[in-house]
């Protein structure tokens, strides 16, 4: 392991990312790996509940196109600019794997040294600009799996998985604003009192 790698899976312990087991370099970094510290950053950068991405993959091809695609979108709604769809979690690179652990880990030192969330979903409004938004993305990356019908089965469209993937990343969303809504020591207003008072 080259001391990039050593620095930013170091940096992403630090965040609060349990990285798998077996996992000490990028060359380790399996389908499964790579989802569960995608959706372990993405649910401390959100504040979100550790149950709102899921950290490890089904059986299921179609399902694991799904997961992937929903970790996916949610980090493109974050502004990471570089490819990024199920093809990259199914079949991960290393180099494209060091592009995006660099990117969380960015993302990750930012919330720190803020405290509070980037990404703070807290309008009806907000939340459908959001949905909308990651709907242009999924087609983008929908357009590249015609040849998966046959793997996804017959009782799984492409347009039935889209909707799904669609609305389950935006209730994820919304679920991180109520959480962020509800509990007072989340709310930017709480956040900017105690930062001034210290």
């Amino acid at each position: 392991m080259d001391e990039v790698e050593e620095i930013l899976l170091n940096s992403l312990k630090r965040s609060g990312v349990s990285l798998p087991v077996g996992v000490s370099s990028i060359k380790d970094f399996s389908p499964d790996a790579l989802v569960s510290i995608c959706s372990q950053s993405l649910c401390l950068i959100l504040n979100c509940a550790a149950s709102s991405f899921p950290t490890s993959l089904p059986d299921s091809t179609a399902y694991r196109f799904k997961i992937c695609s929903d970790v996916a979108l949610a980090i493109k709604s974050l502004g990471y600019r570089e490819e990024l769809s199920f093809h990259q979690f199914l079949y991960p690179s290393d180099e494209e794997v060091l592009k995006l652990a660099r990117f969380l880990v960015e993302r990750l030192s930012e919330e720190s040294s803020r405290g509070i969330s980037v990404v703070k979903y807290n309008s009806a409004e907000s939340i459908t600009g959001t949905t909308e938004a990651l709907a242009k993305v999924c087609e983008g990356q929908l357009s590249e799996t015609s040849n998966l019908d046959g793997d996804l089965g017959s009782n799984k469209s492409l347009g039935n998985i889209r909707e799904e993937t669609i609305h389950d990343l935006s209730q994820r969303i919304k679920n991180c604003a109520d959480e962020q809504d509800n509990n007072p020591s989340l709310r930017l207003d709480n956040v900017n009192e105690r930062s001034s008072s210290s």
